[in-house]
Formats: C-alpha cells, sequence, structure tokens
C-alpha cells in the first residue's frame, strides 16, 4: 500500500518536470490540468479503500467499540504521589 501512496506523492514533481521540459507552451496547461485531476482522484480513491469499513478493518479502526474507549488519569503534576 505504500508504493500506492509514494506514486500519488512524487506524481506532482515530475508531472511538473515533465510539462516544463517536454510540453509545448499551447498545450501545457491543459496536460497538466487533465493529469492533476487524474492524481486527485488516485488519491481520493486509495484513500477511499484505506478507510473502507467493509473490508477486515486492519487500516482503520472501526472495530473499536465505544465503551472500550476511556480517558487517560493522568496526575496533575509531575510531583502528584501515586496511591
Amino acid at each position: 500500500m505504500s508504493s500506492l501512496l509514494s506514486l500519488w506523492f512524487i506524481a506532482g514533481p515530475i508531472v511538473t518536470i515533465f510539462a516544463n521540459f517536454v510540453l509545448d507552451n499551447w498545450v501545457r496547461s491543459e496536460v497538466v490540468h487533465g493529469v492533476d485531476s487524474g492524481v486527485v482522484a488516485y488519491g481520493f480513491i486509495i484513500f477511499l479503500v484505506l478507510t473502507c469499513p467493509l473490508q477486515d478493518n486492519r487500516y482503520f479502526p472501526y472495530h473499536v467499540r465505544a465503551n472500550q474507549v476511556t480517558d487517560c488519569d493522568f496526575p496533575e503534576n509531575v510531583y502528584e504521589a501515586k496511591n
């Protein structure tokens, strides 16, 4: 899964370098806009797959019930006596 997110992360700089050195000025805007829209859609799809509650719940803690969550009992200060 990390390789899929790495592709999304490095797509922006790759498209910028490609557009500046390979594409002509008159076509650059349309190509960059299309590729950028595709990369954003790809990122949303990966996020949707990661947080899908129908899977095994490996990537997001949907399996934790509300009665299992408690507050932490931190001391008022560092020097408070512990029981």
